[in-house]
């Protein structure tokens, strides 16, 4: 069924022009904290903060998560861009192993490829811990923290703090952010000269020396457990896995409050202040607008493991 007339407006956009059906849709209801988000309301975010989320973006493959009715409505997410696109949004081949094809992966480095795709009912931005052309070699180190209750995020951030001291010890410099979920993500830029699997290792070698040091404190993903019990803090090492996501720096989340992932600063962090409910869609141009891009650092400074 094609749109009646006024259902679709034409967004231009560094020259190309972008289709958008149904702009006045409804993506966050209204709540007694924040006013409703359309779905424009959505685009026009991305399109203030894209010059901060391309640099993260740059040959790195993109997976999105869709909600095309909208947040309390069908998800699903989708990183093969298997139908027609513009020339001006790149992919390259990854063959899926598991499923015996070939799957195109989206590269995003424009502002108008990333608005396409929210034109197309994405929400979330999720990206690989690797770059092409060599996907099997990561660039990011990823800690991924979370707790079953949200009430404790402060032990969140005690186990973060925990984690940088133990890697400065190292000579390591490491990077949060929030998950823009329940969570916090740590990040160590290095080299790509490891595999996954080395990658992975070193990380659960890592938390596994934590558990022993904060055993009332930290637990490591386990295949036989629950992923969060007894209120500790999970360190998910197989974050670090080939194809894996993990959620972009600045993108909104499809939680009721639109929340986004915000890098933090330590002081924040020691602090212990700080909760993932701070940054959502609403203010979160004000704080790149002040403090900048306090993340970028993960781009710039690549380190190595062994």
């Amino acid at each position: 069924m094609k749109p009646a007339e006024g259902d679709t407006i034409q967004l231009s956009i560094d020259g190309s022009s972008i289709a958008v059906h149904y702009p006045d849709k409804i993506y966050w209801p209204e709540t007694e904290q924040n006013k409703a988000v359309t779905k424009l309301d959505l685009i026009h975010y991305y399109q203030c903060t894209s010059p901060f989320i391309q640099p993260y973006l740059e040959k790195r493959p993109v997976t999105f998560k869709y909600y095309p009715r909208g947040i309390n409505s069908i998800s699903f997410y989708r990183r093969d861009l298997h139908t027609q696109h513009p020339g001006y949004i790149k992919t390259f081949p990854y063959e899926e192993i598991s499923q015996n094809k070939t799957i195109q992966l989206p590269l995003i480095n424009n502002t108008a490829g990333l608005l396409w795709f929210m034109a197309k009912g994405a929400i979330e931005v999720h990206l690989w811990a690797s770059r092409v052309p060599d996907l099997l070699h990561p660039d990011m180190v990823i800690f991924d923290l979370d707790i079953s209750d949200q009430n404790q995020f402060s032990k969140i951030l005690e186990v973060a703090d925990i984690i940088y001291q133990h890697l400065q010890e190292k000579g390591i410099n490491c990077y949060a952010k929030t998950s823009g979920g329940s969570g916090l993500h740590i990040y160590l830029p290095i080299e790509p000269l490891y595999e996954y699997e080395k990658v992975r290792n070193w990380v659960k070698n890592l938390a596994i020396g934590l558990t022993k040091k904060y055993p009332d404190l930290i637990q490591i993903v386990s295949k036989n457990s629950k992923t969060h019990q007894k209120n500790k803090v999970t360190i998910d090492y197989m974050q670090n896995t080939l194809s894996r996501n993990t959620a972009a720096p600045y993108t909104v989340r499809a939680t009721e409050d639109a929340r986004v992932s915000m890098p933090l600063t330590w002081q924040e962090i020691q602090l212990g202040k700080v909760r993932p409910v701070d940054f959502n869609i609403f203010n979160a141009r004000d704080r790149l607008k002040a403090n900048g891009d306090i993340f970028e650092k993960v781009l710039q400074q690549p380190q190595s493991l062994f």
